[in-house]
This record gives C-alpha cells, structure tokens and sequence, in this order.
C-alpha cells in the first residue's frame, strides 16, 4: 500500500536471457510502456540480472514511479525468447514511457501480445499496489513564550 505522492520502485528478473517489455497501469486507467525506453531501448535483459523499475542506481533514470491517485496500480513485464516489438500493435510501439491509446489496463496489453504473439510465446509476472490518499499531517503545536509577570 502506497499513499499519493510516494515513489514505487520494483524489481525483475529472467532466469534466462530473454527480452523483457515493462508495462505500468495507473489507478484511472492510463497504460504505458517502461521498458524499453529512449533511455534504455534495448529489450534485452540477461539471465538472473536485476532489472531495475525505475533504475535507481542511474543519475537520470527514463522515468520515475510515484502512486498517482486512489486506487489499484498494476506493474506487468512480459519475457520473450526473441525481439517482438516489430510483431505487436503500433500502439505498442510507440515510444516508451508516454500513455498508449487505446489501452486501458494490462489485460489489454496481454491480449494484444497473445493476439500478436500466441499464448505460449511469452511469460507474464505482475504485481499491483493500493494507492491510498495522502494521510493529513499532523499539526505540530509551536512552544509559546512565557509572559513574564512582574513582582509586585
């Protein structure tokens, strides 16, 4: 569970070379692909290789994941023995990182790939998250100044 505003960073990996296609679905229903991006445009991810979502460890990562609004968020990688993109919907083409017309959750990306691909030629890990709202800070009393009293 996230609040709005919090950063979501994941993690994947294939136990064998395979070429891995990301893809991020926000709570109101906008899809967009994460990887391959114009930062790091190749699919290819090696065996046991940690694929980072954003990559942290990089100054300027392609993009960075914050839970936008209430609701269920959804990460989906897709793994392929070959390069696919050529194969799949122009949509899914397109650039990386950019919202996909048409598309409204990963479910319609995974029809697309297995319309596109077939049923076997791809494995699918997922994970989802809760957005919550932001909780109300709490409100932190300032120490007032004493009044001095004079003696009398």
């Amino acid at each position: 569970m996230f609040e709005v505003g919090e950063q979501v960073f994941a993690a994947a990996t294939v136990s064998r070379a395979s070429h891995v296609y990301c893809f991020f679905n926000d709570a109101a229903g906008n899809v967009m692909r994460l990887t391959p991006n114009n930062v790091n445009p190749n699919s290819l991810q090696p065996a046991n290789q940690v694929l980072r979502l954003p990559d942290w460890l990089v100054p300027n990562p392609a993009f960075i994941m914050d839970a936008s609004q209430p609701g269920t968020e959804r990460l989906a990688c897709y793994a392929t023995a070959d390069d696919v993109m050529d194969r799949l919907p122009a949509p899914l083409q397109g650039t990386g990182v950019v919202n996909i017309p048409g598309y409204r959750s990963v479910d319609d990306v995974e029809n697309a790939l297995r319309h596109a691909l077939g049923a076997d030629a791809f494995a699918k890990s997922e994970v989802q998250w809760r957005v919550i709202p932001k909780r109300a800070q709490p409100v932190i009393q300032q120490p007032t100044a004493a009044k001095a009293t004079p003696n009398v």
